[in-house]
């Protein structure tokens, strides 16, 4: 939530200043698909989490709170994306996504076989 009230406030600042190279670089983030972008990323790191741990007993339960972070995570790298995706041709944000999700996936296989050796391995050294 932090991170989006200081880019909407970094925004009202630039147009309110009325900064023509700060505005610029605004301009480029709200045409096309990226306004839906930030639409999305106020969803997924303000609203929606918010309203998932309204309820008291959503805060006290892991698996709400797994969601809750899931889409935290998933809003910070949409707000990545729409901070840097315009600069470059549709092209590159494509392999850019696919380079992270082989390099997630890559860390969660490599983590899988490594953390129960990890695990031994510290069980063997605290025994």
């Amino acid at each position: 939530v932090g991170v989006f009230y200081l880019a909407l406030m970094t925004l009202i600042v630039n147009w309110y200043g009325d900064l023509p190279h700060p505005a610029a670089w605004f301009h480029a983030r709200v045409r096309g698909g990226w306004a839906l972008v930030i639409a999305l990323v106020f969803l997924l790191q303000a609203a929606v989490p918010f309203l998932m741990l309204l309820p008291a007993a959503n805060r006290r339960s892991p698996p709400w709170l797994q969601a809750a972070g899931g889409c935290i995570l998933v809003g910070v790298a949409l707000h990545v994306a729409w901070w840097v995706g315009p600069t470059f041709q549709p092209g590159a944000m494509v392999a850019a996504v696919g380079a992270v999700i082989a390099i997630g996936a890559a860390f969660a296989l490599g983590w899988r076989r490594l953390a129960p050796a990890a695990v031994t391995a510290s069980e063997a050294s605290h025994g």
